[in-house]
């Protein structure tokens, strides 16, 4: 007997359709829209089988292939055989042993879709045509088939596509990503509002003298099934409104010279007692948080990323490129950082290890940088840097301080430092660190060194790739310009179509060529 993965296709994802049939109730119903040649039809065949579930599994499909050129070359093979794409497919889920669970519709999606009643369907799953309109219409038709609580899902989320018609159709509507394998696989997921549970997640907070954001804070907590806030010493109105307000607040008050911001928030966490738990400052808003969205998935995971955009004082929000977990179990993570604190994966009997996925969930940091915030911070990681120098954040944070206030001989000590203890060609802050050193070395007459650097940020960049390698470059051509090497120059200008055709590049060309007559 043939198993399922020895059907030639692309599915990939049989993790996936176990967990969405393990969460379908018995005699459910399912839908697969786009099954081409059998594969994932035969898997989701044979875990019916195997986990011995009474549901109605329809595979829904024209099986008269697509214009794109590998179907069309199949379809030719099939017709010299005297074969159709449609007996290709009811062999193979013959040969699999699956067909008796298996119930084909012959049709376009949108005929097939007219054959199901409205809330009828616990899921449906498209991966049909990858054409906008096509993918638009599908979600369209199939959409109100699906019962409050089911789920609609698809593949190819990184086609344009397919991710232009998804984000269309479920705007304001919470929408997950799931990574499922390295070479880009995508699925999207979204469950219809309605379910019979919410997903429990506690706010958890820790505040100090935060009366002007308090109104703003409690409007995010609605969102919530608890908040939790820990006070660090507060001595204005705080506290006090917070609890007038309903909030349980806490008070662990942290001297100056003592301040630890991963300490305040493992407390805070300490005290929550949901399996979930969202860390928001009072500063920031939380936007596109659907908790009924996300309890179909919630066992699968330990975390949901989410999309984080800076507000600065001209009010404009800018997505921040950085990595922040918010939303998590309450068992796996624990903060870690003095200062700029990150909360680090704890692997748990049930939970080994991390698996995150990628949601809709935005939040908006109001962004009020001042000099003396940015000095507390310093002496933190300063004292903190003392006790552990081996700890590459204290020493980065450091490092970036001083360049920003131009202390260029501090700045390439904390620079060299960082350099001596990352990790060679796998480190992607190093490269920014030798342009950094660069420019110190520049600033302090050092021209000849300062180009060597640039140049070592250039080898690394071209070990990890874009966008590194364009930032190492432009920062080689601006060394350039300063030594008023033409060498430097055409080097640093080959990288890219833009800076080819520049016309600093053909000057330095033909500089060299002068040279050499």
């Amino acid at each position: 007997m043939k198993t399922w993965n020895e059907i030639p296709g692309y599915f990939e994802y049989e993790s996936f359709y176990k967990l969405c049939l393990k969460l379908v109730p018995e005699n459910g119903t399912l839908v697969e829209i786009g099954s081409w040649r059998g594969r994932s039809t035969s898997c989701m065949g044979s875990l019916i089988k195997k986990l011995n579930r009474t549901v109605k599994f329809y595979s829904v499909d024209t099986w008269e292939g697509s214009n794109e050129e590998p179907h069309i070359k199949f379809l030719q093979k099939l017709k010299a055989q005297g074969k159709t794409l449609f007996n290709e497919f009811q062999e193979n889920i013959k040969s699999c042993g699956v067909d008796d669970v298996i119930i084909p519709i012959k049709s376009t999606s949108i005929l097939a879709a007219e054959q199901f009643e409205d809330n009828s369907l616990d899921f449906v799953h498209i991966d049909a045509s990858h054409e906008y309109e096509d993918v638009l219409n599908d979600i369209k038709f199939w959409y109100p088939k699906v019962k409050p609580g089911g789920m609609i899902t698809g593949d190819d989320y990184l086609w344009s596509g397919v991710d232009k018609a998804v984000n269309e159709y479920f705007n304001n509507k919470m929408i997950t990503i799931h990574n499922y394998d390295n070479n880009g696989g995508r699925l999207w997921y979204h469950r219809k509002e309605g379910s019979s549970t919410k997903m429990k997640v506690t706010l958890y907070s820790i505040c100090k003298n935060e009366e002007k954001n308090i109104e703003n804070f409690l409007k995010n907590s609605k969102k919530f099934s608890h908040t939790i806030v820990v006070d660090t010493g507060s001595t204005d109105n705080t506290v006090k409104l917070l609890k007038e307000a309903g909030i349980e607040v806490y008070e662990h008050p942290q001297t100056k010279e003592e301040f630890d911001f991963s300490v305040a928030r493992n407390t805070a966490l300490s005290y929550v007692k949901t399996d979930w738990a969202f860390s928001l400052n009072f500063n920031e808003d939380v936007d596109d948080l659907f908790l009924d969205g996300l309890d179909t998935i919630e066992n699968e995971f330990t975390k949901f990323n989410h999309l984080r955009f800076d507000k600065t004082e001209d009010d404009e929000s800018k997505e921040s490129f950085e990595v922040h977990t918010r939303f998590h179990r309450t068992k796996n993570y624990k903060w870690t950082n003095a200062v700029h604190e990150i909360p680090v994966f704890m692997s748990t009997e049930e939970y080994p290890e991390e698996v995150n996925v990628d949601t809709t969930i935005k939040i908006t940091k109001k962004i009020h940088k001042t000099i003396s915030k940015e000095l507390f911070y310093l002496d933190i990681c300063e004292r903190e840097y003392k006790k552990d120098p081996s700890n590459w954040y204290y020493i980065w944070f450091i490092f970036n301080h001083y360049f920003m206030v131009s202390n260029y001989p501090k700045a390439l000590e904390m620079g060299q430092e960082y350099l001596n203890i990352s990790k060679a060609y796998f480190d992607t802050f190093r490269i920014l660190a030798f342009i950094k050193c660069s420019i110190c070395l520049i600033k302090l007459n050092d021209v000849s060194k300062g180009a060597n650097y640039a140049f070592h940020a250039v080898s690394e960049a071209m070990n990890l790739g874009e966008p590194y390698l364009s930032q190492a470059f432009m920062h080689l051509n601006q060394i350039s310009k300063i030594v008023n090497n033409p060498n430097i120059t055409i080097f640093a200008t080959g990288f890219n179509s833009e800076t080819l055709q520049s016309p600093e590049r053909y000057q330095a060309i033909d500089d060299l060529y002068q040279s050499k007559l």
